[in-house]
This record gives structure tokens, C-alpha cells and sequence, in this order.
């Protein structure tokens, strides 16, 4: 027997790890969950626990220098990777929960391995695979799709699965499929697994190495809705509604929300099984059904080639970003139509197969961002995945080293969090020579987590199972972070369950978390929105974008800070929300407000919306003493104008309700000095706004104000004030290219308070 190749190795760590799997699941620096009512869940008694103490770690006395172990000395050693964090307590890197049963079909033997984890904006997670179970139910993985919804609230799990496939008459193979979200919440998936590779010869990469699995990419796209948890398909890729059609498929693509509501499509590999789809596509989703896809006209670099699950970014300079993981792939991207532009930009030094990339966290009036790219393999072999990592900036367009992480790792997941540190969680050694992504050590079931002060890797806690190949993890609305998948079982045939860990990070455990008792449901850009809470020590709110994880990619998580300003001891918060959807994507975000400790709220989710009306003011229940013993305002009394007046009193904290919209406007006509630009202000309230129209003209990242006028308007109850206004007075040239028109009215009532809303159109 050979006790080197891989699988006698994991055979042995496994076996080892059978020993202590009473420690895995014990917060590092607890000195093991002993007492009688057993946190841990592993039925051992005090006396037991207390042995498996001794024997592997010794006294649990915290050593008197932090450990920093390497990588190297770290690899198949798990009792010394736990003593290196037995001083770290939860209130310093977090703790898991044990592992649960992912359920199908209302059947415990019966699962789904989490290959796609996505969250909803209902709180729910979306995870799609192929369907596992006991032998009655096993159904061969490249014949039936399964998908279940998991509510991490209640524990609880419901089928949903994907539409029938007419050509197999089975639920469609959407895994390894790209899947994002779009801007009104439904989740989009595009292509998958449509069948494997009958062909006689073997496929060949662009370096000449074998491609493993022999697969074909599918061409279908659907979407799922949260709300109504019914999927529909839509046109299909490359065009056309036919189902027999199977032309324009893609196996293991990435896409990317855009600003305008598109999503772009790359890459993958196509229906033929033997070559890469290097078309480039948008799904608009205002089209009609059926009509949703479109190809792009692309211009290229020489140097571009079709590849596995590129990482893509929306950046904040207004273009997209292609970050690797292969070498020679990274591009800036600019989409204008249907015409697609892709620049090289500079070469990250080491190829990074099965890596992690996550947009770092953005300020809300962001012009460039950075992205951090982390581990991954240069190449074929257990040996060789890569604890380093690199990042690339936007304002000097060069990749350059960042701290490495303690443990070298594949297939791991990279989750954001909404104090500005991440954590890593899992992953494997990448591919070995026989193809198997799924060779793990122990080590790398040991979180790490990122410190945004020093900006470095500590090691976290130790989670039960392995997750690599097929593993996801994504950041769910408490604040705590869901890991499942990683369909391998390792030394028997076929895994019959997965299942899914909970890991709570670090401010679950240091002191109570604030509370955010309020928010708007909708937003747009450039506001400033209300929200409530009791504490008065908030520091700042952070929006949050809903992971959608597969593959070590996720193509939707990002974090964006937000400036807060107190308006009262336990009224609330002013939130300034982002500028621009370069910087935040127009859809639904979680909402968190963060400490002075920085330990943030639960989420309220808030849909950015270019279009969203104002914010009502606050109700008297947000009010101090819930509209009981705080001030609050009396009725309104009737207007003699025919409105409601809310009259001011002392101590009255109600900002005037901001409404802006235009009234009888060509925009077309602007453009040849004949229109006139007419607006309504409404303010809810008597009160007085100050309104600055701009025009813009926007050539690529340059903006350059054509006009700007100011005005002030005088509102008597709720009656809205006209203004008019004529370009073409001021306005010599004709308007030509892209022309942007924004409003923004800054209003202030006669108790003081202050409120501002703005309208942007385009005008075509």
C-alpha cells in the first residue's frame, strides 16, 4: 500500500481527526467546552474531554509571543495548528457551530451539496447542486439539477428545484453555471452542466495540459424569484428560444451586475466540450421574455483567451475589472451598448487556479478601488497551492504583495464582513495529477481572519469537515457566515449528505452589538436617509451586498462604508448613501451599523434604486420613548391653501420630506436650446429648499459642467412649488455625447431640520 499518494494521506488525517473531533469543534482558548451541558455536542463526559485536553494539547496556557506559524511547518499537523490558537479566545477570531444536515425532499437521507450558496433578500440562501442520498434515492450527478431553499432563522430547508430540461425530462443541471443577482433581487444563472464529453479524444488547454471532467457547457438561463420561489427561463445563450438548441453553451462561467441594470456573461466552456466561449453577452432584464440576451460587439487584446470562472468586479471608476486568477487575463472593461472594449492591464505575478478575490472595501464616494487576490495553485499537483497574496489598485494599475495567510490554500471562500475584516474558510491543495480537486489537510480546516488594522492573517477556529472543491461560504444577515458544500466523502463511492457549518465572528462575543430599529426600504444615490436606533455610540453604517458563492468565486459581495451624523441620543442616525452604482450596485444590500467597538448591528436590507422616492420622516414608534414619553409633533391642522401644515414645535426632528420630479419636458429639446426644463418641489411641509441644476457632459472618466444654475423655492404645507428654467439662455453650444442632468434641492423647515434629495436623468 502506498501511505504517500494523496488518499492514503487523507485517509490518515481523517482518521487522526476522528480522535479529536471532540476538540474541532471547541472555541480556541476555552480550555475545551467542558460542563455538563456540553456546547460542543459531542456527548463526551468532563473526565473524557478533560483526557483528549492532556493528550493533545498539553496545558492550555497561552504562549507568551503570538504564533505565527508557516505554512510549511503547518501542512497535516493539525494538534499544532490547534495549540497555535489555544490562547485565542471567541471574542478574538470567532467560534463554529457543529455541522447540520443540508435536507432534500423533507428526508435527512436525502441531500443537496451546497455547490451554489447565494442569499436572498428575503434571508433565505439559495444552494443548487445535483441531487446525493442513500442508494434508493442516488440519481447520477450529470442527469438531474436539485436546488433547496435554506431559512438560516428556522433551520429549515424546502425544495425548489430548477425547471424540467425537455431533453432529459429532469429538473436542468444549473450547477457550475454563473449566478448573480439583479437589481429587483431575483437571482440569474447562466449556462451549467450539460453533459459529459462521449468523444474518443482527449481535450487540451491553451498550455497544452488535458482538461479533466469532459464536460460540455449549457446555453439555458433562468432566474429565480425569492419572493414567488418559482424559476423561469429566458432566452437562451447565443440567442433564440429553441429548446433543441444547445449551441452557445458555457461550463464554469463568471458575470457581472453593471451600473445600467445589465449583466455581463463571459467566457466559459462551450456546448462542444473542447474549446472556451470567448463570445461576450449582456441579459437586460427590462427586455420582454424571450428577448433578454444580447452579444456584445467585443474589442479585444490579442492576448485574451477564454478560461474557467474569471473574476470580475464592477469598479468605482465606472468600468469593469478582470482580475486572473490565470496569467495574461486580467482586463479593464467598458460596456456603451452592445459594444464591449477590454483593455490588458498589468499581469499579476503567479497564476492563481481556484483562488479567491474580493473587492476590498469601498468608501461611499469611491473613484478607484483595489482588489486582494488570495492563495490558489500555480499549477498541477497537491503540492502547490500558495498561502500568498496580491493585490491590484486602480489608481496605479499595478499588482504588488500583500500579507499571506498562515495556511496555503484552493478551493477556499473569502467572506467580507461588516466591521472590514474577512475571513478565509477552508480549501484543499487544488488539482493532483489524476485530476482530484478534493485533497485536503487538516490545517485548512482552521479559519483565518483578516485584521484590517495591521492588515494581516490570524488563525481563526477549527470547523469540523472539509471544504474545498465545491465548497461555498457567504455572509448572512446577523452578520454570521454560512460554509457548506464539498461533495467529496473522501474514502467512500459517493457522499449521501452535506451539510453546513455556522461560523459567528468575533463581535458576537465582545459585548452587546448595537441595534438598528429602522431603515428605508428604497433609496437612491446621493441621498441622505434616516435611520433609527438607541445607541449613541455608532461610528459608521456599512451596506453590505448579498454573496452568491461557487467555485471560490463569489460574483456579487461587496462592502461599502457610509459616513454617519447623529441627529439625538437615541433617535438615530443621518446615513449618507454612495454617489454613483460604480459604487454600489443598484439592487438590495444589507444595512449594518457598526460601534465605536466595532461590533456592528444585525441587517435591514435597502434596495439602491436610481429612482426611489424619499424616505418618510420617522414615525412617532422611532421616536424616544416609542412615541410615549418622547417628543413627537401635534396633528396637522388644515392649510388655508388647501394642504396640511405640520406646525413646528420645540424639540420637533422631523426633516422636510424631499420630492423632486420633472413636469412637461422634452429632454430631447434641451439638447437644441428649445426646451424648457420644468420641475415640482415638493417638501411635505412648509419650509424653504435651495435647488442647484447642473448639466454634465460625461466623455469617458472626465466630467465637465456645461451650466449650473441655483434657485430658491418656498413650499406652504404639503403644496409642491414649480420651477422653470431655459438652457438655451446660457446654453450656446448644441448639446452633444453623453449629457447627464442632475437636481439636487437641499431643504430646511422653520424648526431647523434638514433633509436633501436629488433626481439625475440622462438626456438622450
Amino acid at each position: 500500500m502506498d501511505t504517500t499518494s494523496p488518499t492514503s494521506v487523507r485517509r490518515r488525517l481523517r482518521q487522526a481527526l476522528g480522535a479529536v473531533a471532540a476538540v474541532a469543534l471547541i472555541v480556541p482558548g476555552t480550555a475545551l467546552a467542558h460542563g455538563k451541558d456540553d456546547p460542543a455536542g459531542t456527548g463526551m463526559s468532563e473526565r473524557t474531554l478533560r483526557t483528549i485536553e492532556q493528550r493533545l494539547l498539553g496545558n492550555p496556557t497561552p504562549p507568551s509571543t503570538p504564533c505565527s506559524a508557516s505554512p510549511a511547518s503547518a501542512v497535516g499537523d493539525p494538534v499544532r495548528a490547534r495549540r497555535a490558537v489555544a490562547h485565542r479566545g471567541p471574542d478574538e477570531v470567532g467560534a463554529w457551530e457543529a455541522p447540520r444536515t443540508i435536507v432534500r425532499a423533507g428526508d435527512a437521507t436525502r441531500s443537496v451539496p451546497a455547490i451554489h450558496s447565494i442569499l436572498l433578500r428575503t434571508g433565505q440562501v439559495l444552494m443548487y447542486g445535483y441531487p446525493i442520498g442513500s442508494d434508493s434515492s442516488r440519481v447520477p450527478r450529470n442527469a438531474s439539477g436539485a436546488a433547496v431553499l435554506f431559512d438560516p432563522a428556522t433551520g429549515t430547508f424546502e425544495d425548489v428545484n430548477p425547471p424540467i430540461d425537455p431533453r432529459t425530462g429532469k429538473p436542468a443541471l444549473v450547477w457550475c453555471s454563473g449566478a448573480s443577482l439583479l437589481p429587483d433581487g431575483r437571482v440569474l444563472t447562466t449556462g451549467g452542466y450539460f453533459d459529459y464529453n462521449e468523444a474518443n479524444e482527449t481535450k487540451r488547454n491553451r498550455t497544452g495540459e488535458p482538461l479533466t471532467n469532459n464536460v460540455k457547457g449549457l446555453n439555458h438561463v433562468y432566474t429565480f424569484d425569492p419572493v414567488t420561489k418559482r424559476w423561469q427561463r429566458h432566452e437562451n445563450l447565443g440567442g433564440g428560444n429553441d429548446p433543441a438548441d444547445v449551441t452557445g453553451g458555457r461550463w464554469y462561467p463568471s458575470q457581472m451586475l453593471m451600473p445600467d441594470g445589465r449583466t455581463f456573461i463571459i467566457h466559459g466552456l462551450d456546448e462542444s466540450g473542447f474549446k472556451f466561449n470567448e463570445g461576450l453577452e449582456v441579459f437586460d432584464p427590462t427586455k420582454p421574455l424571450g428577448q433578454e440576451v444580447s452579444r456584445l460587439s467585443p474589442d479585444l487584446p490579442s492576448s485574451m483567451h477564454g478560461d474557467y470562472y474569471p473574476h470580475t468586479f464592477w469598479m468605482p471608476s465606472g468600468r469593469g475589472l478582470i482580475a486572473g486568477p490565470f496569467l495574461k487575463n486580467s482586463f479593464n472593461v467598458r460596456v456603451a451598448g452592445l459594444r464591449a472594449t477590454l483593455d490588458d492591464v498589468a499581469e499579476q505575478s503567479v497564476e492563481r487556479r481556484w483562488g479567491t478575490n474580493v473587492l476590498m472595501p469601498l468608501r461611499h464616494d469611491a473613484t478607484s478601488g483595489s482588489v486582494l487576490q488570495l492563495g490558489g495553485a500555480p499549477r498541477r499537483g497537491p503540492s502547490d497551492a500558495l498561502s500568498s497574496a496580491e493585490g491590484f489598485d486602480e489608481t496605479t494599475g499595478r499588482w504588488s504583495a500583500r500579507s499571506s495567510m498562515q495556511v496555503r490554500r484552493a478551493h477556499h471562500n473569502t467572506v467580507l464582513l461588516p466591521d472590514r475584516s474577512m475571513v478565509t474558510i477552508g480549501g484543499g491543495l487544488g488539482i493532483d495529477a489524476n485530476g482530484s480537486q478534493w485533497v485536503s489537510t487538516a490545517d485548512q480546516r482552521q479559519a483565518e481572519v483578516y485584521d484590517p488594522a495591521t492588515a494581516t492573517w490570524k488563525p481563526g477556529p477549527v470547523q469540523r469537515e472539509d471544504r474545498a472543491y465545491h465548497s461555498t461560504a457567504v455572509l448572512l444577515p446577523d452578520g454570521s457566515v454560512l460554509s457548506a458544500g464539498d461533495d467529496d466523502p473522501g474514502d467512500v463511492p459517493q457522499k449521501t449528505t452535506d451539510t453546513y457549518e455556522i461560523y459567528k465572528p468575533s463581535y458576537f462575543f465582545r459585548g452587546p452589538r448595537p441595534q438598528l430599529s429602522s431603515a428605508p426600504e428604497s433609496a437612491g444615490y446621493r441621498r441622505t436617509v434616516w435611520v433609527g436606533t438607541p445607541n449613541t455610540d455608532i461610528d459608521r453604517a456599512v451596506l453590505v451586498s448579498p454573496g452568491a458563492a461557487t467555485h471560490a468565486v463569489d460574483m456579487n459581495q461587496r462592502v461599502v462604508d457610509l459616513p454617519v451624523r447623529r441627529r439625538a441620543d437615541g433617535v438615530g442616525y443621518d446615513v449618507d448613501l454612495p454617489v454613483s452604482p460604480n459604487v454600489a450596485l443598484p439592487g438590495y444590500h444589507m444595512l449594518f451599523l457598526v460601534d465605536g467597538e466595532g461590533r456592528p448591528s444585525e441587517s435591514r436590507w435597502v434596495r439602491l434604486d436610481e429612482g426611489a422616492a424619499d424616505q418618510a420622516p420617522p414615525s412617532a414608534a422611532d421616536l424616544p420613548g416609542g412615541g410615549q414619553g418622547g417628543t413627537t409633533a401635534p396633528d396637522p391642522v388644515p392649510s388655508t391653501t388647501g394642504g396640511v401644515v405640520r406646525q413646528p414645535v420645540v424639540g420637533d426632528r422631523r426633516a422636510p420630506r424631499v420630492r423632486v420630479t420633472l413636469t412637461r419636458t422634452r429632454l430631447a429639446a434641451l439638447r437644441r436650446r428649445s426646451g424648457v426644463l420644468r420641475l415640482r418641489v415638493g417638501l411635505g411641509e412648509t419650509a424653504s429648499a435651495r435647488v442647484t441644476v447642473t448639466l454634465t457632459r460625461v466623455t469617458g472618466r472626465r466630467r465637465t459642467t456645461i451650466v449650473r444654475w441655483t434657485r430658491t423655492v418656498r413650499t406652504t404645507g404639503s403644496r409642491s412649488a414649480p420651477l422653470a428654467l431655459r438652457p438655451g439662455r446660457r446654453q450656446k453650444p448644441r448639446l452633444r455625447g453623453d449629457v447627464r442632468l442632475s437636481v439636487t434641492v437641499s431643504a430646511t423647515d422653520r424648526a431647523g431640520n434638514r433633509s436633501r434629495g436629488t433626481l439625475a436623468r440622462r438626456l438622450r
